[in-house]
């Protein structure tokens, strides 16, 4: 008897969780879990796109663009479709500006703009939660904004042969210092 209510109560039990899982979820969208992050000895096993052209051809399967040392003025916006790159390398070009859009590639831990005509650190460069490394030295920056001290994940913040006065390099350096982050600041 005691058997037959348990496995009446179990077959109530599971046509309610049908009929539950069943139920539309009206407008609701479906959220599938985000890939998890590649560890840096993942990332350097990983392909190195040369090329935007290439790395367009199978976007969802860069994690890591070079286009260093290739004379450009400005980020081309097809790199903000490679939503999951982790390393980009713009180092010794023109690039004057950083656009908004940068703060979309959440996925990124690795930013190299070296040497480049950069002056502003625009304030959506904060959404790179999971950014472990920036170079920004040899650039036209003025100063650090305070925001980068905020940024919990960075451990590589090399600023060094801007424009930075020695009082902005010092207050930097104490924000930084908060993050544990490495600033690489010259005298």
């Amino acid at each position: 008897m005691k058997k037959g209510i348990f496995l009446l109560f179990a077959c109530i039990f599971m046509f309610s969780v049908q009929n539950v899982m069943a139920q539309p979820t009206g407008d609701a969208e479906i959220v599938m879990p985000e890939e998890p992050l590649l560890n840096p000895m993942q990332l350097q096993r990983e392909k190195t796109y040369y090329s935007l052209e290439e790395a367009l051809q199978n976007p969802e399967k860069v994690f890591k663009l070079n286009l260093s040392n290739q004379k450009l003025k400005s980020i081309p916006a097809e790199i903000f479709f490679l939503t999951n790159l982790q390393w980009l390398d713009l180092s010794e070009n023109r690039i004057q500006a950083i656009p908004a859009e940068m703060g979309n590639l959440k996925r990124l831990q690795f930013l190299n703009l070296y040497s480049n005509k950069i002056k502003l650190l625009p304030a959506e460069m904060q959404e790179l939660g999971n950014l472990h490394t920036l170079f920004v030295a040899e650039n036209r920056l003025t100063e650090i904004p305070a925001w980068v001290g905020g940024m919990g994940k960075l451990r590589t913040f090399n600023f060094a042969y801007n424009r930075i006065t020695r009082l902005e390099a010092e207050r930097a350096q104490t924000a930084l210092r908060k993050s544990n982050a490495d600033h690489g600041f010259k005298n």
